[in-house]
């Protein structure tokens, strides 16, 4: 899921290169795909929902010769967007819990690891049934303290 998700925030950001680019239809289009993605009220759609060409006089005579208010709305834009993307692409906290146990399980074999990427459970049962209860206690405890 989370690679269309990418794929179309991806969409987004090239989007914001087109010839025929409108801040208010980007704006709109982004933001309905962010609260799809994240559920209403997420920062994110509220960064894009913020976006705005400012073109008040205070704006444009504090800014220097190369100030263009639509084009620092679109690397907002684009910022806003990648870092979305960026937090799609961190592991889930359920990835991070079977990596913590596979690495807390290694044996030297590579018999388990072997096992969990198969995901064949009467394996994985019989390796651990070798295994001694004060070990598997031990590394339980480091499992719930992390």
């Amino acid at each position: 899921m989370s690679a269309a998700y990418i794929e179309l925030l991806q969409k987004r950001i090239d989007g914001l290169a087109e010839k025929d680019y409108d801040l208010e239809v980007w704006k709109n289009g982004t933001a309905l795909l962010l609260s799809r993605i994240y559920g209403e009220g997420n920062p994110y759609t509220r960064e894009v929902e913020a976006l705005k060409v400012d073109f008040s006089s205070w704006s444009l005579r504090d800014a220097t010769s190369d100030y263009n208010p639509k084009e620092t709305c679109k690397r907002l834009g684009r910022e806003i967007l990648e870092l979305s993307i960026a937090e799609l692409q961190l592991p889930t906290q359920e990835e991070k819990a079977k990596q913590t146990i596979t690495n807390m399980l290694q044996d030297k074999s590579g018999k388990f690891a072997e096992a969990i990427a198969q995901k064949d459970e009467q394996a994985m049962l019989d390796l651990l049934k070798k295994e001694n209860k004060e070990y598997l206690a031990g590394l339980l405890v480091k499992l719930l303290v992390e």
